[in-house]
């Protein structure tokens, strides 16, 4: 039996989610009882959504977990551009 790579995410000095080449889960207590709109939550997510990609290929560069917060402060920023 094959076991999935599962790659940890930290945010804020904790572990919040683990991530597969083709699912998330955000293992958070916390982060799971917020609503999908909540900033933290979709941090997160696309800190996730950076580390598929580079499971799957398609990060440029070294991937980290610090590597992850830049892409997803971006993509927050973007989503914030594109909503107002």
């Amino acid at each position: 039996m094959n076991l999935p790579t599962l790659e940890p995410i930290e945010y804020q000095g904790e572990l919040v989610a683990l991530v597969s080449p083709t699912r998330i889960h955000i293992i958070s207590p916390q982060l799971r009882e917020r609503p999908a709109d909540d900033y933290d939550l979709q941090f997160v997510t696309f800190m996730c959504l950076c580390c598929s990609e580079a499971l799957n290929g398609r990060f440029p560069g070294e991937y980290s977990n610090a590597s992850a917060e830049i892409w997803a402060e971006r993509a927050m920023r973007a989503m914030r551009a594109a909503t107002s």
